[in-house]
């Protein structure tokens, strides 16, 4: 018997941009959809000062009450056994209330 494997695929949702009002819940969603064996997620705020902190391990990552100090870019990586997805991102736009 033979068996594939495949490093992960993933999408990401809502599209880019994320646009959210302050105090508002935000949730991005980082969507597999394919990957052989299973995979681990991880979630990455994309800033100047700290580019490759892991923010959250799995597909939702949510931001309660959510601050315009958090509008920026987050991105999401699936890794499992053969390797690691493409990065897919998301632009988080905080309005003000």
């Amino acid at each position: 018997m033979y068996i594939f494997s495949d490093k992960p695929k993933v999408i990401s949702t809502p599209s880019s941009p994320y646009i959210v009002r302050e105090g508002e819940t935000a949730t991005l969603m980082c969507i597999v959809t394919d990957a052989n064996p299973n995979t681990g997620i991880t979630w990455r705020w994309i800033k100047t000062d700290s580019p490759n902190t892991v923010l959250h391990n799995g597909p939702n990552y949510t931001i309660p009450n959510i601050q315009r100090g958090r509008s920026g870019t987050y991105n999401c990586k699936a890794r499992n056994a053969v390797g690691s997805s493409e990065v897919v991102t998301i632009d988080v736009d905080v309005k003000c209330k």
